[in-house]
């Protein structure tokens, strides 16, 4: 995370201006396998001011926490109302953290429960209606006893894991995965629930066959658009950041740690036809999945299909060659950075 100090504003005013990168990946320039369509991008900055304390805007109100220093264990709740449709509120952990919950406004009031997912601390949070730039306007404190760090298992703003369809399907998957090991181990000593790997095996076949990669908004829409795991659920569409997304919210609902992966891919690798080829590293998203104790790179767009001749074409099986596959230095994906979302 990148800090910036800002200039101009005096402590009696806005108090400390402090300058905060929410590393979200956008969308750039082509690849040539699904997910290489992510992106050739650029870091949006989220420009936050602390102010003072306040609790309300000309647009928003927040009625809850209705004051701050707030003391929480593991999550709360803010409330409110607000003349927008839709309102965004940045967290800044206590090890400088930061994570963006987009929150729906209805009939003018507003509710989303948020999770302190970084450990015991204190925890900034700033309420505004542009989604780049915090005004300071709505800027309140809560501190968080629950200890552990539970980034990688707990809800995000934009991995909706304890959204009830994406819970209900990640048992669904889950439990077919129980069936055929049940099927597997038949007339065996050793009739137990399939492992980490059987359960993220089955995660990762339902997305790379139910979600198309969206390769008409990758060329020219508008890929600046964070989609959340549930928008992803709904359209069956979208970009590798969006695979991405929604096999971290099937993965932490079957209680498996599963974080987002940014960094490079080498596009040419699920090319197919010459049309196609190009050799040049592009800015891509993946997952890793803690199975067994130790993490393991999944990349479900990739699995998926790939584009030849300028057209996404699904593959008609997932395939798994990028399931528990080695990354880094000689291989198609090298990491950049591990998002905390």
């Amino acid at each position: 995370m990148v800090k910036n100090a800002g200039k101009g504003f005096s402590r009696r005013q806005a108090g400390v201006v402090v300058g905060l990168v929410f590393l979200f990946l956008l969308v750039g320039q082509a690849g040539y396998s699904p997910s290489a369509a992510f992106a050739q991008g650029s870091y949006v900055g989220y420009t936050c001011l602390r102010a003072t304390h306040r609790q309300s805007s000309a647009e928003i109100t927040v009625d809850e926490p209705a004051c701050t220093q707030t003391g929480v264990d593991g999550w709360f709740e803010i409330s409110g109302s607000s003349v927008r449709e839709k309102i965004w509120a940045c967290v800044k952990g206590p090890g400088d953290e930061v994570n963006v919950y987009p929150i729906e406004v209805k009939e003018g009031k507003f509710a989303q429960k948020i999770w302190l997912r970084y450990g015991s601390g204190s925890y900034g949070v700033w309420v505004d209606g542009n989604p780049r730039r915090y005004s300071g306007e709505i800027y309140f404190t809560v501190v968080n006893s629950a200890g552990r760090d539970i980034a990688f298992e707990a809800p995000s703003g934009y991995i909706n894991c304890d959204d009830p369809e994406i819970i209900a399907l990640a048992q669904s998957i889950t439990a077919s995965a129980c069936l055929r090991a049940t099927h597997k181990q038949a007339g065996t000593a050793d009739k137990g629930a399939p492992g980490e790997r059987e359960k993220a095996l089955a995660i990762h076949d339902w997305v790379a066959k139910n979600i198309s990669y969206d390769y008409t908004l990758y060329k020219t829409g508008d890929q600046t658009i964070v989609n959340t795991s549930k928008d992803v659920l709904k359209a069956k569409t979208g970009l590798c950041r969006d695979y991405a997304f929604l096999t971290a919210a099937l993965g932490r609902a079957a209680g498996i740690k599963t974080r987002v992966v940014y960094g490079q891919a080498k596009s040419s690798t699920c090319t197919t036809g010459t049309a196609d080829r190009n050799d040049d590293w592009i800015n891509h998203a993946w997952n890793e999945m803690c199975l067994d104790g130790k993490w393991v790179a999944v990349d479900t767009s990739w699995d998926a299909g790939y584009i030849k001749n300028g057209r996404y074409v699904k593959s008609p099986a997932p395939a798994r060659k990028f399931f528990a596959f080695a990354t880094g230095q000689g291989t198609t994906h090298v990491a950049g950075t591990v998002s905390r979302d």
